[in-house]
């Protein structure tokens, strides 16, 4: 007899009064409110070895901007190592306590080995099926090991195909390591954008993945995080284009129907809220700008920052050239003068900006500006991999238009800390 039917026939043996009476367990009256809410998003496209991805970093600020307007401190970042991702999951890690609503997102390379997902820095070689080379749901749940939030949802829009067979043998031993760590989990969610073995796809054209496409729809709602990712799954089941190719899945462990917008309500929580809040604060702010005078030219470079979006290591960066006026006699500092026109020979001129080799600078690319003239921009990313106390270094070269190669004069520039370079004063 099979232990399906044996269970089934135990049930039909007549059970004394005292147990087949007894009463149902009360319905607890719980009040469902967040002590905290806090973020994670990944996104990984520029992937060295493997295809690149085109909707990951679009994904991360669709999720980012809904979380945020429901009081979510959300930190996104684009493109990480495989050890990045480790480093940024625990220092994340530190944020969730008892009663805080934690989301963590990862878009990007992954695959699937003995029904767990594994995700993929942009550093995984090409034969990336190996432990070493990717992060295990695993390590992340010995690393949630010790903590019970209220809502702990982890979101994993990756492909899940199966790996090669004979990569298997590796996966289970290094699996093993992970067996003292195994606990029970209460108030975790997975959302996987798809099933076991199959792919997770973007659409031609699409601004958003196919799973993001769908959840930014519902991810605001006030109905349970359970409900909401069914919804994506309707959804996806009723577009033509994917829905026989990917279907998303859902497990959980959640005791009551909580909601990602649920209300915020710290009492109790005041002083761990309020540390995260100012930190979250410091590490979102852009430093003020920097200017540098080139006084044998009588020019002032002025270098700026503006927000990519909600991404937190990766930047604008701007700089212009301007006049370099003198105040009167009895004065005895330099200013700008805004309000006069620039002169032939601040407009003749450009600031390029060079950053440490470790970082990723786009090309330089002019701005019109009414107000500020012509301006030169740059994306930086990678802004995790800056090392040491002291922030942001950088160099700027003061060239003529008529040769924009040759550097005039330079100077070296402390920009201090910018956005996640205040890792270690937030954590």
């Amino acid at each position: 007899m099979g232990r399906l039917s044996q269970i089934l026939a135990e049930d039909e043996i007549e059970k004394p009064e005292s147990i087949r009476m007894s009463p149902a367990r009360p319905v607890l009256d719980v009040t469902l409110r967040a002590a905290d809410k806090v973020a994670l998003i990944m996104s990984n496209c520029s992937y060295a070895h493997l295809p690149e991805l085109i909707t990951p970093h679009c994904d991360a600020q669709t999720l980012a901007d809904a979380l945020q307007k429901m009081n979510y401190k959300t930190v996104t970042l684009a493109d990480l190592t495989l050890d990045e991702m480790r480093y940024f999951i625990r220092e994340y890690r530190k944020l969730i306590g008892n009663g805080v609503y934690a989301v963590f997102y990862f878009v990007g390379h992954g695959f699937e080995v003995n029904g767990q997902c594994y995700l993929l820095g942009v550093d995984a070689p090409a034969d990336a099926h190996q432990p070493q080379h990717s992060l295990s749901m695993d390590w992340l749940l010995s690393i949630f090991r010790s903590i019970q939030p209220s809502l702990n949802l982890l979101l994993l829009d990756v492909c899940r195909k199966f790996v090669p067979y004979d990569a298997i043998s590796a996966f289970v031993e290094y699996s093993e390591q992970f067996k003292r760590y195994h606990v029970a989990h209460r108030n975790m969610v997975y959302g996987y954008s798809t099933s076991g073995g199959v792919g997770a796809y973007e659409v031609k054209g699409e601004v958003n993945g196919v799973f993001m496409k769908y959840l930014k729809n519902h991810v605001q709602s006030e109905i349970s995080v359970i409900d909401m990712l069914n919804r994506v799954l309707l959804d996806i089941g009723d577009d033509q284009k994917v829905c026989d190719v990917q279907v998303p899945e859902i497990r959980s462990t959640l005791t009551h129907p909580r909601s990602l917008a649920d209300p915020l309500i710290f009492d109790g929580h005041t002083a761990s809220f309020d540390n995260h809040t100012i930190h979250w604060r410091l590490m979102h702010e852009l430093p003020n700008p920097a200017t540098i005078r080139f006084e044998s030219h009588q020019l002032v470079a002025t270098v700026w920052f503006q927000f990519c979006g909600n991404f937190t290591n990766k930047v604008y960066v701007l700089a212009s050239i301007s006049d370099l006026r003198q105040l009167p006699e009895d004065e005895d500092v330099d200013e700008i003068d805004d309000d006069e026109e620039p002169s032939e020979n601040a407009l003749t001129h450009r600031a390029y900006v060079e950053f440490p080799d470790e970082l990723h600078c786009s090309d330089a690319k002019e701005h019109a500006d009414d107000e500020e003239g012509i301006s030169l921009y740059w994306i930086l990313s990678g802004l995790q991999k800056i090392k040491g106390e002291g922030g942001l270094t950088c160099e700027v070269h003061l060239r003529h238009v008529d040769d924009e190669e040759k550097t005039i004069e330079k100077r070296n520039v402390d920009i201090g800390h910018i956005l996640i370079t205040r890792i270690k004063c937030l954590l």
